[in-house]
């Protein structure tokens, strides 16, 4: 099934793309459980629909014009109940590779962004596609805008193969620990952190309370137990951060955002 007639050409075209390379590298490496890839639908409804979503959700907090009014349309709603949310921009025949919506390139210049172990390059891949961080034919090169972070290195080169299948030229993957936030945060001075199954609020603040300086906003697509792994956060780093839920979906999705206090 395609992508519903709302999202532009050719980023409708870019995410079916990335489907079918994550299957042809799914053969080779463990990147996804099959049965998440069985179908292109069942993968843009529980995959790709989630991650649009979360870009929707990032814009509006950050304050950057919707891809809706970059483009003087409306958003339509998704197709699929289960996620009811508004993640796709409509459709324009004024949309074409090279008139892209101003959202990307309000993203590119001012909130260079970090995904931590960016592993299969959910949600990495999909938010660059959104915001237009992709060449079309007879496109300058894009300054590198965002960094997916992988410790693994046959996943860090399969993620190289698909950035560069997709032209996604404004993509650096990075080959290293978590460990090294504080250096990639001081070289590249990104707007704001992503993640998407990485790890346990527990364990995930506590790795990067020492890592993250204050105030850089990390947003989190995660599942309806978010409030019971907060509520397990020792009550030391609890201190440490705020969290905000800014939006919760249909299928118990959220999307949090944590900043040090």
């Amino acid at each position: 099934m395609n992508l519903p007639s709302s999202a532009p050409p050719l980023a409708d075209q870019q995410l079916k793309n990335y489907y079918h390379l994550l299957v042809a590298w799914n053969d080779k490496l463990n990147l996804i459980a099959p049965q998440q890839i069985a179908s292109f639908d069942y993968f843009r409804q529980h995959h790709l629909a989630p991650c649009l979503w979360l870009a929707e959700v990032i814009g509006r907090d950050l304050g950057l014009p919707s891809t809706s009014e970059a483009i003087g349309q409306t958003i339509l709603p998704s197709t699929s109940e289960a996620i009811g949310q508004t993640i796709l921009p409509s459709n324009s025949e004024a949309v074409g590779q090279n008139n892209r919506p101003q959202v990307a390139s309000a993203v590119g210049q001012n909130n260079r962004f970090i995904d931590l172990g960016s592993g299969n390059g959910l949600p990495a891949i999909p938010l660059a596609i959104h915001w237009g961080f992709y060449l079309a034919a007879g496109d300058k090169p894009i300054t590198p805008s965002f960094i997916m972070v992988e410790k693994t290195n046959k996943k860090a080169a399969a993620l190289q193969a698909m950035v560069g299948d997709l032209r996604l030229n404004a993509a650096v993957v990075a080959r290293t620990m978590v460990e090294v936030l504080p250096d990639l945060i001081d070289q590249q001075r990104p707007g704001f952190i992503t993640a998407r199954a990485l790890l346990p609020l527990p364990k995930l603040l506590p790795l990067l309370s020492p890592l993250v300086p204050k105030h850089l906003p990390l947003y989190l697509l995660k599942g309806a137990k978010i409030n019971d792994e907060w509520r397990d956060v020792k009550n030391s780093e609890k201190q440490k951060w705020r969290m905000d839920i800014l939006a919760t979906n249909h299928a118990g999705g959220v999307v949090a955002r944590l900043e040090k206090k």
